[in-house]
């Protein structure tokens, strides 16, 4: 796709969703909870690789024990942030607290399925017990079902309740249930509603949609949105691989792992 068609793709997805709407956007584009000064790669050995990792403590079944060690490992390795959900951002910030360590939490994870009432509920409980950012997971089947209007009032109405706390805010994108298209108009969905950052994630597996994918979605929000991946990560090399597509930060549940890998010097 060349910048031409990508700018095209842009503005057909937008007017739709807004026609649909029968309004403009909602939001400002909120503040980049990944923002990075220069090209999305690795920083040099020298200014720590660390800068660009996340610990993620929000899968199915994360136990207290897990999230605090997650957290003991995010101020250890000097990561950039770790992610839990809302019910367990009180015992991380208890780890984190007074570190140079984000604490993020995750609404409606990981399916995005839930109503968006009950997304703003979690959203509040978390930035009240201490969150600094959000990441609400995209719904994915509603997308697919060509209910975009939904879809992107669900993301405004999660937007509201983390800007009005003056916390930034992303979306989640399970891009293994989706084709390579709609992730892009999810992406660009996202944008629209004031997200500052987009995370690409899978559960099954990141070979379901690989990095030219996590590229494509970089070329469709411009330097305005941050773009990350979540998720497993075989090593150092994958993690790489993604920071050279475009992935500004990576979110993985063993961090320490891939920083085994990193080059020295």
């Amino acid at each position: 796709m060349n910048p031409s068609e990508m700018d095209a793709l842009v503005e057909r997805i937008g007017d739709e969703i807004l026609a649909r709407l029968g309004r403009g956007p909602a939001l400002a584009t909120g503040p980049n909870l990944l923002s990075t000064s220069g090209p999305a790669s690795w920083p040099r050995p020298q200014d720590g690789y660390a800068a660009r990792l996340e610990a993620g403590a929000a899968g199915p079944g994360v136990t207290a024990g897990a999230v605090e060690a997650a957290c003991g490992q995010a101020v250890e390795l000097g990561l950039r942030a770790v992610w839990t959900a809302g019910s367990w951002t009180a015992r991380a910030l208890r780890v984190v607290g007074g570190s140079s360590v984000r604490l993020g939490a995750v609404t409606g994870f990981p399916y995005g399925d839930s109503p968006t009432a009950a997304k703003r509920v979690e959203a509040e409980v978390a930035l009240s017990n201490g969150a600094a950012e959000l990441l609400t997971s995209f719904d994915a089947g509603a997308w697919a079902s060509g209910e975009w209007d939904r879809v992107y009032a669900d993301l405004i109405g999660v937007g509201e309740v983390a800007t009005s706390a003056g916390a930034a805010w992303g979306v989640a994108v399970e891009a293994a249930a989706l084709d390579e298209a709609a992730v892009v108009k999810a992406a660009i969905a996202a944008k629209l509603a004031g997200a500052g950052a987009i995370y690409l994630g899978g559960w099954a597996s990141h070979a379901a949609f690989g990095p030219a994918r996590v590229g494509h979605v970089r070329e469709a929000v411009g330097d305005e949105v941050a773009v990350g991946v979540w998720g497993e990560m075989a090593g150092f090399g994958a993690a790489a691989a993604w920071a050279a597509a475009g992935a500004c930060r990576l979110s993985c549940p063993d961090p320490a792992a891939v920083l085994r890998e990193a080059p020295r010097g």
